[in-house]
């Protein structure tokens, strides 16, 4: 793999890994301590903040370990999506740890040079203080450190998560302005990221907008979007439109009012309606959803 090629993956995959941490904050954020779930669980089970952490890091580390042991046997590799999902999880363990280690021990110790005045709260500082430095000089707005706890650096501007049509709009964690939308609810592991083709994927990569009224635009156009469906009638297969009984996809790719039927039967050239096979019904709808408007005829 060529310099630049591996440059912008690791910057891709860092981008990931904070927008996951922000995304799942709740997990282990709570009264502003990032921390508070791992010490809560040490509590409950009589163990260190540390080895509660390491008892759930097992499970993932387990799970890429079974991944290597098969990869190594000759099997087929699992998905990409299936080892981005993995190691997202396993680098944001890493950082969780060290962020125990920093608080617990070095902190204290006095070998860690800090994060600033006590005011400042450490696990929002620790994750990007260089970046955090950098943007400060060279910025041309005020910065402010993100308030979801990720530590990423930020314009100073309402980088607050925002619910909308059951959606969530949230602000990335790299210092660039991008926001990006995911399904309200939704576990982790499921297509729930929203990208500007109207589509639900497992991860961020290509579903950023520059704006939240670009993210509230996306998510108007999905849930308005027609959800399309292959029937079968005496005249053969047609493609309906699940919230209107009236509209239909033509042989045009465009959706009209009805299938053109007794036009077509009475000589007229219009777009029909009706197809001799299931297949060929789907491979229409397939060529329409993957690029054409919606229209009236």
């Amino acid at each position: 793999m060529r310099n630049k090629v591996f440059d912008k993956l690791a910057k891709q995959e860092t981008d990931r890994m904070l927008d996951v941490m922000c995304s799942k904050s709740s997990d282990y954020a709570k009264d502003d301590d990032k921390l508070f779930n791992f010490k809560q669980a040490g509590r409950m089970d009589n163990v260190s903040p540390i080895e509660a952490l390491r008892g759930m890091w097992l499970k993932h580390r387990a799970s890429i370990q079974q991944g290597l042991d098969e990869l190594l046997a000759g099997k087929k590799p699992r998905s990409r999506e299936w080892w981005i999902e993995k190691l997202t999880d396993d680098r944001n363990y890493n950082l969780l740890l060290f962020a125990q280690l920093e608080e617990e021990y070095f902190l204290k110790d006095g070998t860690s040079p800090g994060y600033g005045s006590k005011e400042d709260d450490l696990i929002d500082r620790i994750f990007d203080p260089l970046s955090a430095a950098v943007s400060l000089i060279k910025a041309d707005t005020p910065m402010k450190y993100c308030s979801c706890g990720c530590g990423g650096v930020k314009p100073v501007e309402d980088d607050k998560p925002e619910e909308f049509m059951g959606f969530i709009i949230r602000r990335s964690c790299s210092i660039e302005v991008k926001w990006f939308i995911e399904l309200k609810n939704a576990k982790s592991g499921v297509e729930r990221f929203l990208y500007a083709d109207l589509k639900l994927y497992k991860h961020t990569n290509n579903g950023y907008y520059k704006t939240k009224a670009e993210a509230r635009a996306t998510i108007t156009a999905y849930k308005n979007k027609p959800v399309l469906h292959v029937r079968h009638a005496l005249t053969g297969w047609y493609i309906g439109v699940d919230n209107d009984d009236n509209l239909y996809l033509r042989d045009d790719l465009v959706i009209h009012d009805g299938t053109g039927a007794t036009a077509r039967h009475n000589g007229k050239q219009e777009a029909y309606g009706y197809y001799p096979a299931k297949e060929i019904a789907e491979a229409y709808m397939k060529a329409y959803e993957e690029g054409h408007r919606c229209g009236q005829g």
